[in-house]
């Protein structure tokens, strides 16, 4: 795709505002984390005990809408967001 000149000056401030973001990132290193210590040494439960797996289905047609098809969607983030509630209290379970 050929730009035209008037879009040039706007790209050009964009890919600036892009390396100064980038170059801010990498100082703070905002995406790289460390492991514990002593993580090697922990056993398989361990390293898992607080983390939580979610699935997904992948949206697909097959049929006639209906209301099912809202409620797939809506399982997951709901199940997501109500799982640290869980951890509060059992009864707070689904």
């Amino acid at each position: 795709m050929v730009e035209s000149k008037a879009d040039q000056p706007r790209l050009l401030r964009l890919k600036e505002i892009e390396s100064t973001i980038r170059d801010q990132s990498n100082e703070k290193n905002l995406y790289q984390s460390e492991a514990p210590a002593g993580y090697e040494n922990l056993t398989f439960e361990e390293k898992n005990a607080g983390k939580y797996m979610c699935t997904f289905p992948y949206p697909y047609m097959n049929g006639y809408l209906h209301l099912g098809k809202s409620k797939q969607h809506l399982d997951a983030p709901i199940n997501l967001n109500t799982y640290p509630l869980s951890l509060l209290h059992p009864c707070l379970t689904n």
